[in-house]
């Protein structure tokens, strides 16, 4: 399941949630109907943001996330991670890079409500079949790359995929706020996406372990990745990371 957030420059926001991608295409009538209605929100101005609903975290809010899109330059943006999948025979298809992560991952993209709508109209597969080769294709299809001006976020400048990636972040402490930093590129992603083994629950911890247990069970979780501190303030900086992520 992925939750998809309308985010237009006036900074309204709604969420819908979609059992499968042709969900997303059947909702797609009611969303244009609703947006028709408000001529305070023109359709030129929506930028949708869809990301996994369940292994996600917001670290900020749509006024960075808005920024951070348009600094881009490019019409629609997907996540990226250092591994080609689903399909590896595919890596030697993608765009070289110079620097950062050079492969998609649908875990998580943004876009103009026009461009993402035509891309998915695109669907002709069945429910269960794998939405990030769908995604991949598109984007390895040069003529439609540049019909979308489409991009990746190479230096997690909007979205942090962690598989894969946890040596590169580290926690930033400010006064009132904590944000997960990507020290490769030093860069604050605005969300945070517990992907493959990293999404493993915080709850599961066992009861009674001292610090380093604690830190070496946790060391591949994505809680446990947002708390790791020098010392074991476990509980405070649950609390903490929760204030944070809630606000």
């Amino acid at each position: 399941m992925k939750s998809t957030h309308f985010i237009n420059n006036n900074l309204y926001q709604s969420e819908v949630q979609y059992e499968s991608l042709r969900d997303k295409t059947q909702g797609r009538d009611a969303f244009e109907s609703r947006e028709d209605s408000d001529s305070n929100r023109p359709r030129a101005q929506r930028c949708p943001v869809s990301v996994c609903s369940y292994d996600v975290i917001f670290a900020s809010g749509p006024e960075e996330l808005l920024s951070k899109f348009s600094r881009l330059g490019h019409r629609v943006v997907f996540s990226a991670e250092g591994f080609c999948w689903p399909d590896q025979r595919l890596a030697s298809k993608y765009p070289e890079v110079h620097a950062g992560k050079r492969y998609l991952n649908s875990g998580g993209f943004i876009g103009f409500a026009s461009d993402l709508s035509t891309i998915v109209q695109q669907w002709k597969y069945k429910d269960n079949d794998d939405d990030q080769l769908f995604y991949t294709r598109i984007y390895l299809d040069k003529t439609q790359r540049t019909k979308y001006n489409m991009t990746l976020d190479h230096r997690s400048r909007i979205f942090q995929n962690l598989n894969g990636a946890v040596d590169e972040v580290v926690l930033k402490f400010e006064r009132a706020k904590v944000r997960a930093r990507n020290v490769a590129y030093d860069t604050l992603p605005v969300i945070i996406h517990g992907n493959g083994p990293t999404k493993v629950s915080g709850r599961s911890q066992p009861a009674g372990q001292n610090c380093l247990q604690c830190v070496q069970f946790l060391r591949f979780s994505l809680f446990g990745l947002l708390m790791r501190t020098r010392c074991c303030g476990f509980k405070l900086q649950l609390r903490v990371l929760l204030k944070t992520t809630t606000m």
